[in-house]
């Protein structure tokens, strides 16, 4: 069973291989560097809220957190293990971490995503996300690439 509860140290080991690849490093964490290590989630601990993972019994399975930017509020870092993509694992992650900003600061959501990551592009677009700004960011590679801020319209959150 999927439970989604407070990340804490002793999960930053299983956090840190949800990330496989530099290409999937960037997409959910584009400051941070390949691999992930705990002195990065430790270092994001420290500058971000409600640091969350899914868990299947002590299976850590996704993560993300909550950070502010420009006076907005945004669901960042989001990731899924590579092998419970397509279960409906991020849906119930996004779904929680709505839930966690309706409840708690009651205050809508924003979020980014590269326009190579289709499925998360999809997923977003599925649950309200709607894009409100676009901007050119360099990858891990020195490319181009196009990275677009959406944001959550309402505290309802689709089921």
């Amino acid at each position: 069973m999927l439970e989604f509860i407070t990340a804490r140290p002793e999960h930053y080991s299983q956090i840190v291989n949800l990330i496989t690849s530099p290409e999937e490093a960037f997409l959910v964490d584009p400051k941070g560097r390949f691999p992930w290590d705990e002195s990065r989630i430790t270092q994001l601990s420290c500058e971000r809220a409600e640091l969350t993972v899914g868990v299947k019994g002590t299976e850590v399975v996704a993560f993300a957190n909550i950070f502010n930017r420009e006076g907005r509020v945004f669901i960042g870092n989001v990731v899924v293990s590579p092998f419970h993509r397509r279960q409906g694992v991020g849906r119930a992650l996004l779904k929680h971490m709505l839930s966690q900003l309706s409840n708690k600061l009651q205050t809508n959501a924003s979020i980014s995503v590269f326009e190579s990551n289709t499925p998360a592009l999809r997923l977003y677009k599925q649950l309200g996300f709607e894009i409100y700004a676009k901007e050119i960011r360099s990858n891990h590679e020195g490319n181009d690439v196009l990275l677009m801020h959406m944001k959550h319209h309402n505290y309802e959150i689709p089921t």
